[in-house]
């Protein structure tokens, strides 16, 4: 923007420039980032962010989240975990449809295996 055009021109000769003679314009008047979350800005911190202060539940020392990894699959995208050349392989997959395959849990258990995935299998 022009120099000619900003409000600071207009304001020349008066003595706080609209930024007032008490409070000032000084660099961070309320503190940096979320400083007085507990003390000067609490109404803001209780009203948008509720709970943000204390603790919550319980604390696990030396927490390994891979020991309690267990994905999740559908069982109708169980056959995307292995190529056609499996499906293929069953002429019973073949020739009948796909639902009354579900219930053959040798299949599931097959599929599951090959991928070396311990999984929770979802559906009916």
């Amino acid at each position: 923007m022009v120099t000619h055009l900003k409000k600071t021109r207009k304001k020349r000769g008066h003595v706080s420039a609209g930024h007032g003679r008490i409070g000032k314009h000084r660099k961070h008047p309320g503190g940096r980032g979320n400083a007085g979350g507990q003390h000067h800005h609490r109404i803001m911190f209780d009203k948008y962010h509720p709970g943000y202060f204390g603790k919550v539940g319980m604390r696990y020392f030396h927490l390994s989240k891979n020991k309690y990894h267990c994905p999740i699959i559908n069982l109708d995208k169980i056959w995307n975990l292995v190529g056609e050349e499996v499906i293929e392989f069953d002429p019973e997959c073949l020739s009948t449809s796909l639902a009354s395959t579900w219930q053959w849990s040798g299949v599931i258990y097959f599929v599951v295996r090959k991928t070396r995935a311990c999984l929770v299998v979802l559906g009916n």
